[in-house]
């Protein structure tokens, strides 16, 4: 169905993960090492299918990870409707609390919402350093 989504850069490693709403309409891409927010701190892009115009078309921005090393995208999971997406970021740290939580990992969810991926609460960190949640 439609042209190929090709990632943005060398080495983004786009395609890593990918997943589809029930009826294959929806879809969406990890490249966990695109460097929009720093080196390797990754993104996902959404995309629709247009039958009429046999191509693919993005839902809203680029959603992107928040630091470099993040690897933002190392999975993504879409809801059966297409509509809410959890991704996972297993480089994330967690600093806080007086913990150091390097690698700690997180979780992301999103719900698309007029033209737009808007973050639903926040983060989900794994529980210590070196869990790699997400």
């Amino acid at each position: 169905m439609g042209p190929d989504l090709d990632g943005e850069e060398a080495g983004d490693r786009y395609g890593r993960s990918v997943t589809l709403s029930d009826d294959g309409g929806t879809v969406a891409v990890g490249g966990n090492r695109n460097s929009a927010n720093g080196d390797a701190s990754g993104h996902v892009q959404v995309f629709q299918y247009n039958s009429n115009l046999n191509t693919w078309q993005q839902m809203g921005d680029d959603i992107n990870g928040k630091a470099a090393s993040d690897e933002f995208g190392w999975r993504v999971q879409l809801s059966s409707d297409g509509k809410t997406l959890a991704v996972g970021a297993w480089g994330g740290d967690f600093i806080g609390n007086g913990i150091n939580g390097e690698d700690a990992g997180y979780v992301s969810i999103f719900r698309f919402i007029g033209s737009s991926w808007v973050q639903l609460g926040e983060d989900i960190f794994g529980l210590s350093a070196g869990d790699e949640a997400g």
